[in-house]
């Protein structure tokens, strides 16, 4: 049972929604998916909440978030505020802690800051979920991208001791900043990639 008929009826749209998903995906997991699981970065949680029924319901809510990519346990789970314990369980495990209706007590909030142990705390279930996903991307590898932003027109080559060859370039097109990655591209080949710090260039006319 959980607390209220409100947060009953959240936790079974949460879990339709989560039954939709893996009906969805009706082929089984492969070597290759085996290997990948090996290699997911898990989001580690010590869970406690103010009734049982609220945190096994909760428990079972965050562990079916897991992905392909990021997988979430949870490593300790009880009714209570949150205590030492907790903090020095999530730490030794280098997890997060979070509550439901629930507080750190005593000194536990002391030595959660002095440890580093993130500590978040929710009334309602969405929130805690919300929160979760929100840290499961925390953990994902960050995506490049290239963004074209302009082009430029090498003019002349000025050599400098114990520099190199600086070349002068016109803008043509868009923008470029001393912070810009550049690629040379001489009759259709890329001659040298880098930095835009290499190059003294003039503005668009």
């Amino acid at each position: 049972m959980v607390e209220s008929e409100k947060a009953a009826r959240q936790l079974v749209t949460h879990r339709r929604e989560v039954r939709r998903r893996k009906e969805s995906a009706r082929s089984g997991p492969s070597i290759a998916d085996f290997i990948q699981r090996k290699k997911t970065p898990t989001l580690k949680i010590v869970l406690r909440a103010d009734v049982q029924g609220s945190a096994e319901a909760l428990k079972q809510a965050l562990l079916e978030l897991s992905t392909d990519k990021v997988k979430v346990e949870v490593i300790s789970s009880g009714v209570g505020a949150i205590t030492q314990t907790d903090v020095k369980t999530a730490s030794a495990g280098e997890a997060v802690i979070i509550g439901f209706n629930t507080k750190p007590v005593g000194k536990a909030g002391q030595i959660a800051d002095a440890e580093k142990v993130p500590v978040h705390t929710f009334n309602v279930i969405y929130n805690a979920l919300d929160k979760t996903r929100e840290l499961m991307v925390g953990l994902l590898e960050p995506e490049y991208r290239e963004r074209d932003q302009g082009e430029a027109e090498v003019r002349a080559l000025f050599p400098i001791p114990k520099v190199g060859v600086v070349a002068g370039c016109r803008v043509t097109r868009g923008l470029i900043q001393r912070t810009s990655h550049v690629r040379v591209v001489r009759g259709g080949t890329v001659i040298h990639k880098g930095g835009s710090r290499a190059f003294a260039s003039s503005r668009r006319t």
